[in-house]
């Protein structure tokens, strides 16, 4: 099958999606942006950020549709929106509950269904990013380097950037849920925003944050002994709000 000429196909592909990115916007889908290397700040529509031009598109023998990844991430997408909005109905309700002199001695119950959504989320996302794909094309050319280096020859093969995203789209949808079931048994936490500095995030929202790790868990990865999760998950809300650590 040959890619070739795209008809009534979702062009702009986000490596993060809209119905993420909405909750941290102001009005009319609109979100502050802040480019680390032009060093300046916009506002953008959604639609227009954090997103590349057939970004899981593939030449596949899997199938007949080279936007089906495309298509499975929009359809868990709409799974994730339904349960934050739960998520948000939920914790409006306890914060005007909560007694916010007693913070620490409080509770909220985060629903078992919620934390698996949020924890696949979570690791898709970490996965998916575009940071993830340049480096995945770095390890391709440093080998192919190698390999001219060591034969003096260069290799009988091209760095094939429709196989780099078949590898990034396998560790998108690779083995999930082992790593989801570690993430749900992790201790949780709910940050309650009482300042008037809101959230923010960024193009690589998933967070992996190494600081407590024993040095020789360090290489590990998500399984690193001593390894914190952070998500932000929205910008504001009617109770003011709130970052999700796992």
């Amino acid at each position: 099958m040959h890619m070739g000429k795209k008809t009534n196909k979702i062009k702009k592909q986000h490596y993060v999606p809209r119905v993420y990115l909405k909750h941290f916007c102001e009005r009319n889908r609109t979100i502050n942006v802040f480019d680390k290397n032009r060093v300046e700040k916009f506002k953008a529509n959604i639609n227009d950020v954090a997103c590349k031009n057939y970004f899981y598109d593939v030449d596949s023998n899997i199938s007949e549709d080279e936007q089906i990844f495309e298509k499975k991430l929009s359809e868990f997408e709409s799974l994730y929106e339904h349960e934050l909005k739960n998520l948000f109905k939920n914790l409006d309700e306890y914060v005007l509950k909560m007694d916010k002199k007693n913070l620490l001695k409080q509770n909220f119950k985060l629903p078992d269904k919620t934390k698996e959504y949020l924890a696949i989320f979570f690791l898709i996302q970490n996965f998916r990013t575009i940071i993830v794909r340049k480096t995945l094309m770095q390890i391709s050319k440093h080998m192919y380097d190698k390999i001219e280096e060591f034969t003096g020859e260069k290799p009988d093969f091209d760095i094939d950037n429709n196989e780099v995203k078949k590898s990034h789209i396998k560790l998108i949808f690779g083995k999930l849920y082992p790593l989801v079931i570690y993430l749900q048994k992790q201790q949780w936490f709910i940050l309650v925003n009482d300042t008037e500095r809101p959230f923010y995030t960024s193009d690589n929202p998933a967070i992996l944050d190494r600081e407590f790790c024993k040095k020789d868990g360090r290489g590990k990865g998500i399984l690193s002994y001593g390894m914190n999760f952070y998500l932000p998950i929205a910008l504001r809300h009617a109770s003011r709000l709130f970052l999700a650590f796992v």
